[in-house]
């Protein structure tokens, strides 16, 4: 029917990164069939994959009233939860999907986010460790053990993992510019100049990384 031909076209427009137009065809499906299911996840996960996160809460939430028990959806809705730094929330629903499925990789790696957040390192280990033992190839892993390593003034391990981050995705600026921090503390100035350069070059509008490689250019 129409309603379907245009929730396909949205995706074709989705992938061809024309957003706005894609935006504007899934709310119109959504004006005239507000149960529509499909336009509904389409739209909370533009919204989500745009960072969002607060149009996509209010999608995911619409998407599990139809789907309660999509596991799936509620991975995500509990990642847009933790963007918008609500941990209760997204505690709750990551418990429940470890419940169903003890080796929900994401779910694990999030709870670990979690308690790394709140500076409970022994449970984001533990967390971690779960996750590493479902996929040990995910570098989201390996990243928030970084973080964890670094948190606790641990340099050398810090850096062990956002290398290893790296490895398995060379295009996580994230895990250059903090790779290149914990350098800069080390004093390994050269080490932190050429990482903060790789994170620019991947994400050019990179605000920290800049001011970071400026203050190292000033002192140079």
């Amino acid at each position: 029917d129409n309603l379907e031909y245009q929730n396909l076209l949205s995706i074709v427009l989705i992938n061809k990164k024309e957003n706005i137009q894609a935006e504007k065809i899934l709310k119109n499906i959504i004006n005239k069939n507000p149960n529509y299911i499909d336009a509904i996840k389409n739209l909370a996960n533009l919204y989500s994959d745009l960072n969002m996160h607060i149009n996509a809460e209010i999608y995911f939430k619409k998407a599990l009233s139809i789907e309660p028990n999509n596991t799936t959806l509620l991975d995500i809705y509990a990642s847009t939860l933790l963007h918008l730094n609500k941990h209760n929330e997204a505690s709750k629903i990551l418990s429940k999907l470890i419940k169903s499925d003890p080796k929900n990789t994401n779910a694990l790696i999030n709870l670990g986010v979690i308690n790394l957040e709140k500076n409970n390192f022994e449970s984001a280990i533990e967390y971690l460790e779960k996750a590493k033992q479902t996929k040990k190839n995910d570098y989201k892993i390996y990243y928030n053990l970084g973080l964890l390593e670094d948190k606790r003034n641990s340099s050398e391990e810090a850096v062990k993992n956002f290398i290893h981050a790296i490895k398995l995705n060379p295009k996580h600026a994230q895990s250059y510019y903090n790779l290149a921090c914990v350098f800069q503390q080390m004093g390994n100035i050269e080490g932190a100049y050429l990482n903060f350069q790789k994170a620019i070059k991947i994400k050019p509008n990179y605000i920290d990384a800049q001011i970071n490689l400026s203050r190292l250019d000033l002192s140079r």
